[in-house]
């Protein structure tokens, strides 16, 4: 795909974005249990996001398959099927940007429904937590299960958060990877953050060699 105006466009909101607004996110400490930090959301991967090695997964290589046993909300994802999107969210019940974040995916899943586009929110938590919390009322009085209105899984075991959130080298959340019509991450970055990208993705007019300093030397 070639780079056009509105493709710029769209990196050029993102990055305004990421200039101007810090984006409070949470992050899990290995072996310390959640933390709430105030995080400035990361667009593009870059070397300098892994302070010990590069990452091994990144803008341009091919999303890994996620094997999730339990899909609470939703159908179940065997495969990332060509010509569909995909924006796969990883969350936590405890974190309050993920559920902040929650009524904007409802609303993008909803929004693109008729131009096969999935959102698939991906949560380290037992079945049990996540089941609990969608029992629960959120501020405006509405059962989170019915604020819900995408496909929701969870992955205890962290096999699909290892995948792509380890191997990205991320660890703040909410954190969303976009993945495009052949399979492939086209970015990453906070959800609150993705809307002209994925419309660019959408549309046949994102251009991910413009959300990467150099293209991934890695083939799929």
């Amino acid at each position: 795909m070639r780079p056009d105006n509105r493709s710029s466009r769209a990196v050029a909101s993102v990055v305004a974005a990421i200039a101007l607004v810090a984006q409070t996110a949470c992050t899990v400490e290995p072996k310390q249990g959640p933390q709430l930090v105030n995080r400035q959301p990361e667009v593009v991967k870059s070397e300098r996001s892994v302070p010990n090695g590069n990452p091994s997964l990144a803008i341009g290589d091919v999303a890994p398959a996620i094997d999730i046993e339990h899909y609470i909300k939703g159908e179940g994802v065997t495969r990332f099927e060509r010509g569909r999107v995909y924006v796969l969210e990883f969350w936590a019940t405890w974190c309050g940007p993920c559920r902040s974040s929650i009524p904007h995916l409802s609303k993008l899943q909803k929004q693109y429904a008729g131009q096969e586009m999935v959102v698939i929110g991906v949560s380290r938590e037992p079945l049990d937590v996540v089941v609990a919390f969608l029992k629960k009322k959120n501020r405006n009085g509405r059962l989170w299960s019915d604020e819900i209105a995408y496909t929701l899984t969870t992955d205890p075991d962290s096999s699909v958060s290892n995948d792509y959130m380890r191997a990205a080298g991320r660890r703040g959340i909410p954190t969303a990877f976009i993945i495009g019509k052949d399979g492939r991450i086209e970015w990453i970055g906070h959800p609150m953050r993705m809307d002209d990208v994925l419309e660019a993705v959408l549309s046949d007019e994102w251009d991910r060699a413009l959300a990467t300093p150099a293209s991934s030397s890695r083939k799929g």
